[in-house]
């Protein structure tokens, strides 16, 4: 049986190979997977819920290998998180390969395009959720290759079962749900995105930027909050930044101009008060004030009508 449904802007795809085995292959490259190898007398699930934003799949597979094709714009926008509940999966992008097993998640970077997923064992349940989450990336998370893992059970096991509500929730019936469920799918990929750990330990300066990148969005955002979610205090959060010739308020509201910009180049004729909120500055006045306050004095393209 294969189902779509539509509702502002969402779509809910509900696809079960035991019904139509042709239907169930080309439902599937409409959600940018393909199937390479299986044994399709086996019954295989996917249950999606899809949005501008955000896409959380839930699915159950036999021995397999798949790919997932994603589009330049998705690569280039939101990160990829796959949770592996039963099963094992070996995953390779470009030729970077690793092992998945149950209970582990990565988190992939931005830009990986295209992913092969082999399903080892007999079942494997495997949920994946990507998201657009308002951040400016650092040099380091934009290898087509790169991956972070999560290694912490208790983080993967709460963002896994919220991050299933999210595949088989039914379509949002009004606007405001509509943006909620986005704002429960971003909140998800920033806790991830928070614990996932690099190859490298980052410096205490490191980790507050990739804090202060995730949450730069949220206006409430301060340098005593960022200090507080980092478990150290104030005074060596301000040392730290010193030594690199920054301060915690200065990056946020860097961050921020940013992250305006970044908006602005991806839609020239948004308004600029929602750009502002969008980037964690409220109004286009405060955005215009915290372009001054960092030294904005060229007008780049992405930011031409700031």
């Amino acid at each position: 049986m294969s189902s779509i449904q539509q509702a502002f802007g969402y779509a809910r795809i509900r696809v079960d190979s035991e019904a139509d085995l042709v239907e169930f292959g080309s439902s599937l490259v409409s959600s940018h997977v393909k199937i390479l190898e299986r044994d399709m007398s086996v019954p295989t699930s996917f249950s999606a819920l899809a949005g501008p934003r955000f896409c959380a799949a839930h699915t159950v597979w036999p021995k397999t290998k798949i790919k997932i094709d994603r589009s330049l714009y998705l690569a280039s926008h939101r990160r990829l998180f796959i949770f592996v509940n039963k099963g094992q999966v070996n995953v390779s992008v470009g030729t970077n390969t690793y092992t998945l097993t149950s209970g582990q998640v990565s988190a992939q970077s931005v830009a990986a395009r295209e992913l092969t997923l082999e399903m080892v064992e007999d079942t494997n349940e495997v949920l994946l959720l990507s998201v657009d989450v308002p951040a400016i990336e650092d040099a380091s998370s934009i290898q087509p290759n790169e991956v972070r893992f999560l290694r912490d059970p208790g983080v993967n096991a709460l963002t896994y079962a919220a991050s299933y509500g999210l595949s088989k929730a039914p379509l949002p019936q009004s606007k405001e749900a509509a943006t909620t469920m986005y704002t429960g799918a971003a909140t998800i990929a920033r806790m991830l995105l928070l614990h996932a750990q690099a190859e490298a330990p980052l410096t205490s300066y490191e980790a507050a930027m990739r804090y202060i990148r995730l949450h730069a969005s949220d206006d409430s955002l301060t340098a005593t909050g960022t200090a507080e979610a980092l478990g150290v205090s104030e005074r060596s959060l301000q040392h730290a930044f010193q030594a690199n010739g920054d301060s915690p308020s200065r990056a946020i509201r860097r961050t921020r101009v940013q992250l305006a910009e970044a908006f602005i180049h991806e839609n020239p004729d948004r308004d600029l008060d929602d750009v502002a909120r969008l980037a964690g500055l409220r109004t286009a006045r405060r955005l215009r004030e915290a372009r001054t306050a960092i030294g904005r004095t060229e007008t780049p393209v992405a930011a031409a009508r700031v």
